[in-house]
């Protein structure tokens, strides 16, 4: 199962190049400050992808944002928590991508959603 949707959105300049795996925000790396408890807040597991390469890896615990280490930031541990947990939906990951390497005006967000069986394809 592996369905796409488009949105279309503006978003800064500093994301472009940048791809995301499993995401409901993107945020940039030096945002520490939100690794402080927020409890009304969810962010799902959140792998940035920048040409093909792992770059960076967030999550929750606890009511707050963690990153993971670099040590862990391969396709092997990536795959082994995105599978742990599946939901009803049989839906394991959400793919996030722009339209274009230039964010701009025109450019819109697509998403694909995973199943266990595409998502171990990747």
């Amino acid at each position: 199962m592996a369905l796409k949707g488009t949105v279309s959105f503006k978003i800064s300049s500093i994301f472009s190049g940048l791809k995301t795996l499993f995401s409901a925000q993107v945020f940039p790396p030096s945002l520490s400050f939100l690794t402080q408890s927020v409890p009304s807040v969810y962010v799902p597991h959140t792998v940035l992808i920048r040409y093909n390469t792992p770059m960076a890896w967030y999550f929750m615990k606890d009511g707050a944002l963690k990153k993971k280490t670099k040590k862990k930031l391969n396709a092997e541990h990536i795959k082994e928590v995105f599978l742990r947990n599946k939901t009803p939906s049989g839906i394991v990951a959400v793919f996030m991508r722009y339209t274009s390497d230039q964010i701009d005006a025109d450019s819109k967000a697509v998403f694909e959603y995973f199943d266990e069986k595409e998502f171990c394809k990747l």
